[in-house]
């Protein structure tokens, strides 16, 4: 990772002090190594932002990858939906979220989402919270998702439902943490 000073930034730095305006930012190895008014640059590359705001990483606490907006109604397959999954994941960086935690996924899609961001894939980190819970006959039966996804739901109607969907998660880690 190359070593970045980024110059002319107006600093909001998330603790709820005023903004530091104009401010230096040196990065090195993919870190924040110095904050000052002005930094004089070294052998890192440099970006003057002119003014721009420079702001910590945005965490959104609840998506559902899995669920494509739309998909169930235009009938999307899962070529489609994959292709969405990907899109969604580089727009959350564009927009400046760098965290997001999905909430209810299937084991299967999980695997695929952490397995593209570990081999390079672009998004941000993936944490993601439980699979989904719901009774038989309830919110999510019979496939509502799309025909693609939705047969890796299902129902959990005893405690050994739960168990199984919990032991569907076994060995599937955060890995993209240390990125």
């Amino acid at each position: 990772m190359n070593d970045l000073l980024i110059t002319n930034a107006r600093l909001i730095d998330g603790t709820g002090a005023p903004p530091r305006t104009p401010c230096s930012i040196r990065i090195r190895t993919g870190r924040i190594a110095e904050i000052e008014r002005e930094l004089p640059a070294a052998e890192e590359s440099l970006l003057d932002v002119a003014g721009a705001t420079v702001l910590p990483g945005l965490v959104d606490p609840h998506v559902h990858l899995q669920a494509v907006p739309g998909a169930t109604f235009r009938g999307d397959n899962e070529d489609r939906l994959w292709q969405a999954s990907l899109h969604h994941l580089r727009a959350y960086l564009a927009c400046g979220v760098t965290t997001v935690l999905d909430a209810a996924i299937s084991a299967p899609v999980l695997r695929r989402i952490r397995s593209h961001l570990d081999s390079g894939g672009v998004g941000p980190r993936f944490l993601a919270l439980a699979p989904a819970f719901y009774p038989p006959d309830g919110y999510l039966d019979h496939n509502y998702l799309t025909d693609a996804w939705g047969p890796m739901w299902r129902p959990a109607g005893t405690p050994e439902d739960v168990s199984a969907l919990f032991d569907e998660y076994e060995g599937i880690s955060d890995t993209s943490a240390s990125r």
